[in-house]
């Protein structure tokens, strides 16, 4: 380490630079501006080098977050970064910090007291050249992540907008053989009677049309008697003994939280007067 000071030393000076504490003792003062020099006689800027990132937050970057990737070449001073999100330039440098761990697991601060940067390749022309083994931990500034510039606001991200709803589509319900089929057990004129039915108000469609498939005919329910017998506008024939077929109603819960507007669409595979959907 070596010393440097704007007073020049003569036999006066020496003597008067010399005091005695409250202890005695003799103390050697020295005064005027302190340097460090490294071995080599130059001066270390305390504003390089060492010095950690400002800025601090969301206009941090660095490798220790995973923000980018810093590879040493060796056998020079350069150190390579990928991954950046803007254009790298000296200002984001010199006011980060730039640390070397040798194979060892030996930690040490690059110099950077001389920068030059070009298509994210840092130069540090006034560091050792990296040796095989060698990585590097780089933190630098850049422009605020959590802002926008252009529109002079901060960034927020919304996971569960609404748009995302609308953009595909997404199958609610699958069913198949809907409706509600038997054997009647006995018909009286316009009444459709099955002794083994559970029929409800809930279960069965008002209002549609209930089908034989051995008379070939249809008749609408007007409505639900009991859980065995059914009212209808128009049965003429005896269905005893005939396989029926009711329009069964369905209840299906659709959670609908974050939809602003919703749209229901029925596709029928298959479809003939006996098979519909309304």
């Amino acid at each position: 380490m070596a010393i440097t000071t704007d007073k020049r030393f003569d036999r006066k000076a020496i003597e008067s630079a010399y005091f005695y504490n409250l202890l005695g003792e003799g103390v050697h003062n020295v005064e005027g501006l302190v340097q460090i020099a490294n071995s080599d006689g130059e001066v270390i800027d305390p504003a390089t080098g060492a010095a950690a990132a400002t800025g601090g937050g969301s206009s941090t970057y660095s490798t220790a977050q995973g923000d980018f990737t810093a590879t040493p070449t060796v056998g020079t001073t350069n150190i390579t970064l990928t991954g950046l999100p803007f254009t790298l330039e000296a200002q984001h440098v010199i006011n980060g910090s730039i640390k070397k761990i040798s194979s060892a697991g030996v930690v040490s601060t690059v110099d950077s007291g001389n920068i030059s940067v070009s298509g994210g390749v840092i130069t540090l022309s006034e560091a050792d050249n990296f040796v095989s083994g060698d990585s590097v931990v780089v933190s630098v500034t850049g422009p605020d992540k959590a802002y926008d510039e252009a529109l002079d606001s901060n960034i927020v991200t919304v996971l569960n907008p609404n748009y995302a709803h609308y953009t595909s589509v997404e199958q609610l319900v699958n069913e198949s053989d809907l409706g509600t089929t038997g054997t009647a057990t006995g018909t009286d004129i316009n009444t459709l009677a099955d002794s083994g039915a559970s029929w409800t108000a809930a279960s069965v469609a008002v209002g549609y049309e209930a089908y034989s498939e051995e008379e070939d005919v249809a008749a609408t329910v007007n409505s639900i008697t009991s859980t065995t017998a059914i009212e209808t506008d128009s049965i003429t024939t005896d269905w005893t003994g005939d396989t029926y077929w009711l329009p069964e109603c369905k209840r299906f819960v659709i959670p609908s939280e974050g939809y602003n507007h919703l749209a229901v669409h029925v596709r029928l595979t298959t479809g003939d007067a006996n098979n519909a959907a309304y």
